[in-house]
C-alpha cells in the first residue's frame, strides 16, 4: 500500500494514491496538490452550495444585519 500524502480537510481520514496498485488503476498528475477524496470533494461542494442558498433566499431584512 502507497504512503499517505496527507489526511483530507473534510474528513481527517488519509489521502493515498492508488494508482496502479488497484485493478485498472490509474495514476493522476494532481495527487501531489489533493486537500480531499473525490467523494469527500463532492459532498463539501453540496454543502457549501446549500448554505450559498439558503442565504440567497433569505429575507433581506433579515440578511443586512450579516453586514
Amino acid at each position: 500500500m502507497t504512503k499517505p500524502i496527507g489526511n483530507c480537510k473534510y474528513c481527517d481520514k488519509p489521502l493515498r494514491a492508488f494508482g496502479k496498485e488497484r485493478k485498472n488503476g490509474k495514476s493522476h498528475d494532481d495527487w501531489e496538490t489533493r486537500e480531499y477524496h473525490k467523494k469527500c470533494f463532492k459532498q463539501n461542494i453540496n454543502r457549501n452550495y446549500e448554505k450559498l442558498k439558503k442565504f440567497v433566499e433569505c429575507d433581506l431584512s433579515e440578511s443586512q444585519t450579516l453586514f
